[in-house]
């Protein structure tokens, strides 16, 4: 697979915060990537990224959703017993009743429904988010048409520490985590 090309990793970073600050394929690009796609879908645990508080992001990704482009989010839902899990292992430090990772699922869900409320009544179906509260998850996938980004979550480590790989199209990757995340949408 290697040899020939099917495995398909384009770059491969050792954790998130090398690619975000990757001038030729980090986080700037992949804003563009995602404004520009007819198609992104992400499973991330929380959503809270650099991009989920870019106004100037939301401002061009709305204007693609009004122009057809269509985006499923899957993330853990806030008061799973998945996430409490998911929590622990992070040793996530826990408020006076929740932890900091079901904060920020809240903050997002509720910046989510600022932006789709901004969106005519006949275009929200193109802005989908569904809470997974059964699947432990791996990996935070971000698929842009046919790129996706991989930051693959280790024990007791994620977020910025995550080894990240860019996948290409049509390669062997690229469909087992297309075939992953439809996995995760459609339970």
């Amino acid at each position: 697979d290697l040899s020939n090309s099917h495995i398909g990793i384009e770059r491969i970073w050792a954790e998130r915060r090398d690619w975000e600050s990757d001038k030729q394929d980090g986080l700037t690009v992949w804003e563009k990537r995602i404004c520009q796609a007819k198609e992104v879908a992400i499973v991330s645990n929380t959503f809270k990224s650099h991009w989920t508080y870019n106004d100037n992001f939301w401002d061009e990704f709305l204007e693609s959703i009004k122009k057809g482009t269509k985006f499923r989010l899957l993330i853990y839902d806030p008061d799973s017993d998945i996430l409490r899990i998911r929590s622990k292992n992070e040793n996530d430090p826990e408020t006076k009743k929740t932890s900091e990772m079901a904060l920020e699922i809240d903050a997002t869900l509720k910046k989510m429904t600022e932006k789709i409320n901004r969106l005519d009544k006949s275009v929200r179906n193109n802005f989908q988010i569904r809470l997974n509260s059964q699947h432990y998850q791996m990996a935070q996938i971000i698929r842009a048409d046919k790129r996706i980004l991989l930051a693959l979550y280790l024990s007791k480590r994620s977020g910025s520490y995550s080894p990240t790989l860019h996948v290409g199209p049509d390669s062997s990757f690229f469909r087992k985590y297309a075939d992953q995340f439809a996995a995760l949408w459609n339970d």
